[in-house]
């Protein structure tokens, strides 16, 4: 398994550094500003928009309004682009019709482009990832997890009655393309210690998202296999 990404581990420990230092949410905005994919995904955004605009305006107008009058919550993870925004749409205009606020995750106040977009659809409440502190509780999980010597050890490990191992195999077979995970590889090791860490602090019973939110109902894309790990 030659094409293992050696520089992902390195990078996953630099985000956490440069968040705890509070420099991440600038950094990315600089890199926004200047990356050519991010300058084609506003392009493409905008071009989505004049296409819609005029027939999105009262949808957006009637979200707002009634999520004004909402007595509930209702938690959604964030997606990026206009086709993924759109997607939510229907959903997030049914949840506002039972009379619950809707709230959108994303994964830092970076995300602003991100962010219009859900405001053009009349969403007017976020809450960020990269706002979350650390989770001390984590590292239980992760010794874990530094016992286990197979696959199947992996898939079995729990945490908070959450299957955190069967969730990170499942994620790292993904990215890695594989049938199986080799936990002799110290290079699949330290991806899946990346993967499995998330998740854990994802759990609804221990993310400060969820307990400040106490949402009525979460909404996710692709439940289970988000990148962030569920809010199980």
């Amino acid at each position: 398994m030659s094409n293992i990404p050696t520089f992902a581990p390195r990078k996953e420990k630099l985000k956490r550094l440069l968040n705890r230092m509070g420099l991440l949410v600038m950094l990315r905005q600089i890199h926004d500003r200047f990356n050519p994919i991010a300058w084609a995904k506003r392009r493409s955004n905008a071009v989505a928009l004049q296409r819609i605009g005029q027939r999105l305006a009262p949808l957006a107008r009637q979200v707002a309004e009634q999520s004004q009058r909402a007595q509930g919550t209702a938690l959604f993870i964030g997606m990026g682009g206009v086709s993924y925004v759109l997607q939510q749409l229907p959903v997030i205009a049914g949840v506002v019709a039972h009379g619950l606020r809707p709230i959108i995750v994303l994964p830092s106040r970076a995300n602003r482009e991100d962010r219009r977009l859900y405001e053009l659809c009349g969403v007017q409440t976020f809450v960020f990832w990269d706002d979350q502190p650390e989770c001390s509780e984590v590292e239980s999980v992760m010794q874990q997890l530094a016992a286990c010597e197979s696959q199947s050890e992996v898939v079995d490990l729990r945490w908070q009655d959450v299957a955190v191992g069967k969730y990170a195999i499942s994620t790292l077979m993904r990215r890695m393309r594989a049938g199986q995970i080799d936990l002799t590889q110290p290079a699949l090791r330290t991806h899946l210690e990346i993967v499995v860490s998330p998740r854990s602090r994802s759990h609804r019973r221990r993310n400060p998202i969820y307990r400040g939110v106490a949402p009525t109902t979460r909404r996710l894309r692709r439940s289970r296999i988000y990148a962030r790990g569920a809010l199980f």
